[in-house]
């Protein structure tokens, strides 16, 4: 049961993270939370399940809807633990579009203004994570991956991970938690209106990954998870119409969510995330010339959602 002080503490955080944050409109991307190993003490299997929803409606002058959503589900019988998890977003905008029928530059009849829908947001993404817990502070981990990401112009991504995860500190209220592995990364790019002569579709990469995630928890009903993910590329690789050499398709990954249970198995969740990626695709937004300096897409992609989420088991 919360208390008015711990709702009170629980309203500030959550304000706070919702007026820092910002989704993006073009290039909206949602970042997957990243999950490590924690040993736990258990004496038979444990199996977990949740399903989290978001949804957000706009009118009038700004006409914007978006859905967002995920489930997960993990088995652990102390020694291994299998966690999949499955999430995705979807939004769609309406603009406004001028057409100048009778060349005067001016709009003045209601036929040369239309509204066109367009897809701001669409991305699924399916994920799966072994943890085999060698001590109760050394694991080791392998995941695979797979999704798409349509306005970042991934029509398929997919890849693996594996590595080694160290628990630094491991309290009752506090855990810090650090990774180091190996990424593979494939993506395969939209084709461009008026793709360029030396466009690859198909890219490749092989990375070294650094990761740190810390938890706090407040009693048994309230968390603040924070973490970040490099993914440093170590192989020469040709992004778009551009050759990118070792370490320039670096990405980076964070996260700071806010989790409060409100009811039983019912709890609010808010989330703040990053994803920079520094040498991105070519934009199919629009068919831009050679030399334009805006044809790729933008190398930051931020979002921030408020969730309800139930835990079934």
């Amino acid at each position: 049961m919360l208390t008015t002080k711990s709702l009170l503490a629980a309203g500030s955080v959550l304000c706070g993270m919702l007026l820092a944050g910002s989704a993006q409109a073009e290039d909206q991307v949602v970042a997957v939370k990243q999950e490590f190993g924690k040993l736990e003490e258990v004496k038979e299997v444990v199996w977990k399940a949740s399903a989290s929803a978001g949804f957000s409606i706009s009118t009038g002058n700004a006409s914007v809807m978006t859905f967002s959503g995920g489930v997960n589900a993990s088995r652990n019988d102390g020694s291994n633990k299998i966690t999949l998890g499955l999430k995705g977003i979807y939004g769609l905008t309406d603009i406004a579009v001028f057409t100048d029928s009778d060349g005067d530059m001016k709009a003045n009849m209601d036929s040369e203004l239309t509204v066109e829908r367009k897809r701001t947001a669409a991305l699924l993404l399916g994920m799966f994570r072994y943890d085999r817990f060698f001590s109760k502070n050394n694991t080791g981990y392998i995941t695979a991956s797979a999704g798409l990401d349509l306005p970042a112009s991934k029509e398929f991504f997919g890849g693996g991970q594996i590595g080694y995860a160290r628990q630094i500190v491991n309290t009752k209220m506090h855990v810090l938690s650090a990774e180091l592995g190996y990424d593979f990364n494939y993506t395969r790019y939209i084709l461009p209106e008026v793709p360029p002569m030396n466009f690859e579709q198909n890219v490749i990469l092989h990375s070294a990954r650094l990761y740190a995630g810390y938890v706090l928890s407040v009693a048994d009903h309230t968390t603040v998870e924070a973490n970040v993910e490099a993914l440093i590329n170590f192989n020469v690789a040709h992004i778009g119409d551009r050759d990118v050499g070792a370490g320039q398709a670096t990405r980076v990954n964070g996260q700071l969510a806010f989790t409060t249970k409100v009811w039983k198995a019912l709890s609010l969740r808010a989330a703040t995330m990053l994803r920079y990626n520094n040498a991105p695709g070519l934009t199919t937004l629009y068919p831009f010339a050679a030399d334009f300096p805006g044809r790729y897409n933008q190398k930051l992609d931020t979002l921030t959602e408020l969730q309800l989420v139930v835990n079934f088991i």
